[in-house]
């Protein structure tokens, strides 16, 4: 909960892909503290910090999938994140779950911090949009014939239905 009291802040200072960053590093360090630790204190504020940081990440996700697809497919786009983020959740209990039964539950909670400290890595790769800026979360489009519209569109309205009305001839209505 203190972690998304700091979301806001941080992602108007940093931006969204430094703020990630930086909690897959903060993160991935309170893995490893867990992993080394064997003084409660220490292990329950390296809990503590891992579970802000993955409070400020998934929410600053969240956001960036909102801002950053049209309208009308906020919904679908949310349903696959979630169902992304929690089937990567899922297969992560499992994996390292299988790893600390092959080794120990420290060597699993160290491994799990070095992985998630080189997902920080994945930042230089493929850079999340800063979509806070805007207030679209889209570019504009020029449409070479725009229709003539009796709402004022912009790129957040939606969902937008298009209703066709034919006018058919009783005798051709079969």
């Amino acid at each position: 909960v203190i972690g998304a009291v700091f979301e806001g802040g941080l992602r108007g200072r940093f931006g969204t892909g430094a703020t990630v960053s930086v909690n897959a590093l903060l993160s991935g360090l309170s893995f490893a503290i867990v992993g080394f630790s064997h003084w409660l204190p220490l292990t329950l504020l390296a809990f503590g910090v891992a579970g802000a940081c993955n409070i400020v990440t998934i929410s600053l996700l969240n956001v960036t999938v909102q801002m950053s697809v049209p309208r009308w497919v906020v919904a679908r786009a949310l349903s696959l994140f979630t169902a992304f983020l929690t089937g990567g959740i899922a297969l992560g209990a499992w994996a390292w779950g299988e790893l600390a039964g092959e080794t120990s539950v420290g060597i699993a909670f160290v491994a799990s911090g070095i992985a998630c400290a080189l997902t920080a890595l994945l930042g230089f790769v493929s850079r999340l949009p800063d979509t806070m800026d805007d207030d679209t979360g889209a570019e504009q489009v020029e449409l070479p014939n725009e229709p003539e519209v009796g709402l004022a569109l912009t790129m957040r309205s939606g969902p937008i239905i298009i209703e066709l009305d034919y006018d058919v001839d009783p005798a051709n209505a079969r």
